[in-house]
């Protein structure tokens, strides 16, 4: 075996994807709620390739507006997804549900390389959700590092 781990992570294209949960996990990474509490996404540069994905599952309005460079943006209605924000903490004995979760939140904050994927955040809960779950899905957890960095350009970390 020498220094390499076998491991079961399913290539996305051989899995289906649960459109819902790739939603869900794209959202609770770069998804946020506006004061209406409404669901709203940008999706930037090479994200934009996962409009087809919002525009299959509905309840949202769609525009590329000039003044984000022609990006999509998404917003939710019906307070459809409105809890995006919260770790799919009922869903984890779904594990087509919670492979598709993790390929949206590793294609919001992640590193999608198919040799290491690797996902940052500063939610110490998803940190603990990641350890604990995404094993399940067939990612192996190598390390983890804790920023002790407090002060953002949006203020103290909370």
């Amino acid at each position: 075996m020498g220094d390499s781990v076998p491991s079961n992570v399913i290539p996305d294209t051989l899995l289906p994807i649960n459109i819902e949960a790739f939603i869900r996990g794209l959202g609770f990474g770069d998804g946020t709620l506006d004061t209406r509490g409404r669901a709203k996404i940008r999706l930037c540069g090479a994200k934009a390739k996962y409009v087809s994905y919002f525009e299959e599952f509905g309840y949202c309005s769609i525009s590329y507006p000039e003044t984000q460079n022609g990006d999509p943006n998404i917003i939710f209605r019906e307070k459809k997804q409105a809890d995006w924000k919260e770790l799919p903490l009922d869903k984890v004995n779904d594990l087509e549900y919670l492979y598709s979760w993790f390929a949206g939140y590793l294609a919001a904050d992640g590193d999608i390389s198919l040799v290491q994927p690797g996902i940052s955040t500063q939610d110490s809960n998803a940190a603990k959700f990641i350890e604990e779950y995404a094993p399940l899905c067939g990612y192996i957890i190598t390390g983890k590092s804790v920023s002790s960095i407090l002060e953002t350009n949006y203020g103290k970390r909370k």
